[in-house]
């Protein structure tokens, strides 16, 4: 996870060394996340301890990003949350692998609400980024759909549309922590090391309130998320579905 700071500066100097005008870096809303709820986060809403080391690594990049502007780059920061859409490899594919072997469970009473990105708003929030002028430039903003939805229906949504049964056995989410604490531990023993198959960080997110205030988005980069996340899970689930026609 050092990599983020490493490739983010060499980056940076890059821009510097070619005279790049304009760097637009693509941070990450984990960096607020705490292990609790949080309802309508702003950008300044920084914890003073990071709760995770991919968290400290991802700001300690950004700071690196506005650190160039001393020497005359041009710096604007997204922090886009769960970005979804024809092309995700990180959030649905897991979830997909996971409930296809039967090992996803709705965390806790199911009804935690957070926010989303389109692909498609997220490309507007880049191209935004690159017209934007005066004031706009040298801060972070928060880039959502702006619409928070509870996270399982948006799982199970997926589901139905992928033709695998729903997600419907509940946990406790002191039973689901406990049981990836385990999980940790038990990897770290192992020989290799294997990616934990549960963790803590994960069932925390899956079971907690996060969304985010993307009004200085709004403001400063005229920012006007147009794609629904329905629109964008259902371009998500054709274009898994063509990757992996037989």
């Amino acid at each position: 996870m050092q990599g983020n700071v490493q490739l983010t500066e060499n980056i940076v100097e890059g821009c510097l060394k070619q005279r790049v005008r304009r760097l637009v870096h693509l941070s990450s809303p984990s960096i607020y996340f705490d292990g609790r709820s949080h309802l309508g986060i702003k950008e300044e809403q920084v914890p003073k301890r990071f709760h995770n080391h991919y968290a400290a690594t991802k700001y300690l990049a950004e700071q690196k990003v506005f650190g160039a502007e001393e020497f005359g780059l041009e710096v604007i920061a997204l922090r886009p949350r769960f970005v979804t859409g024809a092309g995700d490899n990180s959030i649905f594919p897991r979830l997909l692998h996971m409930q296809r072997k039967k090992r996803l469970s709705i965390v806790g009473n199911g009804l935690n609400v957070v926010d989303f990105t389109s692909m498609q708003n997220l490309n507007e929030a880049l191209l935004s980024s690159l017209l934007a002028t005066g004031s706009a430039l040298g801060k972070a903003y928060n880039i959502s759909n702006g619409t928070p939805v509870p996270l399982w229906d948006a799982i199970n949504y997926v589901m139905r549309q992928m033709h695998l049964p729903q997600v419907t056995r509940y946990r406790s989410y002191g039973l689901a922590y406990s049981a990836a604490a385990i999980n940790e531990g038990a990897c770290m023993l192992w020989p290799g090391r294997p990616e934990p198959t549960l963790s803590r960080l994960g069932m925390q997110v899956m079971n907690k309130d996060f969304t985010l205030d993307i009004s200085r988005a709004r403001h400063y980069l005229d920012y006007q998320p147009q794609v629904s996340l329905w629109t964008a899970l259902d371009e998500f689930c054709g274009w898994w579905q063509a990757q992996h026609a037989i």
